[in-house]
């Protein structure tokens, strides 16, 4: 199962081309504004001021900044992560479902 995780969340980013911390913010961001201050309480990344990594998630619309304090995912960033939410269902549910049988893991990792 840890392979299948490791296998989509490199797929993910690459598909979205997310660095692992840009990952971690739209993972963690709901379709509600989040302030700076909690997200960076919340995910442990320091989100420094001028250019960094909530900018590059805003030129890129994985999401926008509201009242200067806080951010919200756009529906491009929503649409990412409720996409990763679904696998990693998926792997979870395959690993409940085959209960250490070879052949459903091996079917779940060529899909």
């Amino acid at each position: 199962m840890l392979l299948a995780y490791e296998r989509l969340d490199a797929m993910w980013r690459i598909r979205y081309g997310l660095s692992a911390d840009e990952k971690l913010v739209v993972l963690f961001l709901a379709e509600h504004a989040v302030l700076i201050g909690d997200l960076e309480a919340a995910i442990g990344i320091p989100m420094p001021d001028g250019p960094g990594l909530l900018e590059r998630l805003e030129v890129r619309g994985f999401l926008r900044s509201v009242h200067g304090d806080a951010v919200a995912l756009t529906k491009k960033g929503l649409s990412a992560r409720l996409e990763f939410e679904r696998t990693t269902r998926r792997i979870a549910e395959a690993g409940i479902d085959a209960d250490g049988n070879a052949e459903a893991h091996h079917r779940f990792l060529e899909i």
